[in-house]
């Protein structure tokens, strides 16, 4: 009987070290899981606020004097060929080629602008 307890005792232990261990690795495994989306969503966020000041950099050299088509090439060339706009608060969708035209159209008519200054 002594044994039968004492095998019971060793039993229970090991069952307990066990859970131990299960519990821990169900705490730890989504933890880690947790931090290595948060470094990704914060290298995706970095990447995009590089885009974005890119893009209003690029577009502000637009709006400047002696700026040309080069300059309107070089904001285009953050977009992929397939890139459309959607208008927020008016809702058209406009697809690359228009919106480098418009981009062309108000170049032009600002340089003539800054012509009859």
């Amino acid at each position: 009987m002594k044994d039968d307890r004492h095998y019971y005792e060793q039993t229970i232990l090991l069952m307990k070290t066990h859970l131990k261990i299960l519990a821990t690795i169900f705490l730890v495994v989504p933890t880690t899981n947790e931090l290595r989306a948060q470094d990704a969503t914060k290298a995706h966020k970095d990447s995009l606020n590089t885009v974005v000041t890119k893009y209003y950099d690029l577009n502000l050299k637009i709006f400047q004097a002696n700026s040309s088509i080069e300059d309107i090439d070089n904001v285009f060339e953050l977009f992929t060929d397939d890139f459309t706009y959607v208008h927020p608060k008016y809702g058209p969708t406009h697809v690359r080629i228009c919106i480098m035209a418009m981009y062309g159209i108000n170049l032009s008519t600002f340089a003539s602008y800054l012509n009859d200054l």
